[in-house]
């Protein structure tokens, strides 16, 4: 079935391998290979990282590798049988082959014009031009029913769902049979960007693979992706707002984003201090409008750390000593909450949510300042 039967994704060149130089998704195919080799391969994978490690990019080069025909042909030789003289296909020690996509047999091809019959890739549509908030009951079981079928290509099929945020408790329940019985020579694989949505029937059905990048190697990754451009302590400062994820710590240096990231978090400061409103703050960076509830998760986030830690400076002791943990934490929940609904929301409505966030700030602010006259 086309990719387009499931998934609202714009028809983009599918990539089929992973570039050498992401070493962290070349380290984690190596992982699968040799749970292939020694016949471990999982039906049902769970793929987890914070936003920004290539989650689907991996999946995508998992599901060529399976689909290739090249690879395929690998499984079997033709043998003479003895009781019947027929030929027949048998397996041999190449079965346990799983290489990298060729890119030019007529499965990867098929891959590469989104037209592939036994691969599928689900998540949240378009409706009059805008994502819907979840991935619908309809197209798990739509994927389900797909999943049972004989593969059209005589061969492996591969779905991915994307993301597992993106479901709810009717999708979630959609798709457990299918993943407790997937078929044979049938891969699901679920993205995730953090396991505390993942409820535990699902986990319980699939091989989790958290993704890791090594500090170090990820701070040369990014100063050969940067040259000269950029120091090292601006590289490292943007791993730490990007949680070590490699590709989205790129995008936040290539767009520039160090100085407008610094502003923001001094204006929240200002906006706890009550010398800057919600409104201004808003105003003020309306042009990272995009990124900014990330950003403001991160804030807080920051913040609640500098409350629980006995080792915070003094100044950050100062300033957020007074600040109720339990009510940073319930933002940062409404922030992190109203990241998942930005693409499916209004710019209006997430603007009036996110303001709405930062007055209860501003007024926390100023009750500090009350009760410690």
């Amino acid at each position: 079935m086309p990719i387009t039967e499931l998934s609202s994704e714009e028809l983009e060149s599918f990539e089929l391998m992973i570039p050498q130089e992401d070493f962290w998704l070349n380290d984690a195919f190596k992982e699968l290979q040799s749970a292939y080799q020694q016949n471990k391969f999982p039906h049902g994978l769970l793929i987890n990282a914070v936003k920004g490690f290539g989650q689907l990019k991996l999946a995508k080069a998992i599901g060529a590798s399976l689909l290739c025909r090249v690879n395929q042909e690998c499984h079997s030789d033709l043998k003479e049988n003895n009781q019947t003289g027929a030929i027949e296909k048998v397996a041999t020690d190449s079965q346990l082959n799983f290489s990298v996509a060729c890119g030019n047999c007529k499965s990867c091809l098929l891959l590469q014009a989104n037209t592939h019959p036994d691969f599928y890739l689900a998540e949240r549509l378009l409706e009059k031009g805008k994502l819907k908030q979840n991935i619908s009951i309809n197209q798990m079981r739509e994927l389900s029913q797909k999943l049972v079928q004989t593969s059209q290509l005589n061969g492996w099929r591969v779905a991915i769902i994307n993301s597992i945020d993106d479901m709810n408790i009717s999708s979630f329940n959609a798709i457990l049979k299918t993943l407790e019985e997937p078929g044979q020579d049938t891969l699901i694989m679920l993205i995730s960007h953090g396991m505390g949505k993942v409820p535990a029937t699902i986990k319980s059905r699939c091989q989790v693979l958290n993704l890791n990048a090594d500090k170090n190697r990820t701070l040369d990754w990014l100063i050969n992706k940067n040259s000269d451009q950029i120091n090292d302590d601006e590289i490292s400062n943007a791993m730490k707002v990007c949680y070590g994820a490699p590709y989205a710590s790129l995008e936040f240096i290539v767009q520039g984003y160090q100085s407008e990231y610094k502003k923001l978090f001094s204006d929240l400061d200002a906006l706890l201090a009550n010398q800057l409103s919600a409104n201004e703050l808003l105003v003020q960076h309306k042009e990272h409008m995009l990124s900014l509830i990330g950003w403001i998760a991160n804030y807080f986030h920051q913040v609640s750390q500098s409350i629980s830690l006995e080792s915070a400076s003094l100044e950050k002791a100062q300033r957020y000593g007074n600040v109720p943990q339990k009510t940073v934490m319930n933002l940062y929940e409404q922030i992190i909450n109203l990241n998942r609904a930005q693409s499916s929301g209004s710019n209006l409505q997430l603007t009036l949510q996110l303001e709405a966030i930062l007055i209860h700030w501003f007024e926390l602010g100023r009750k500090i300042v009350h009760y410690s006259k």
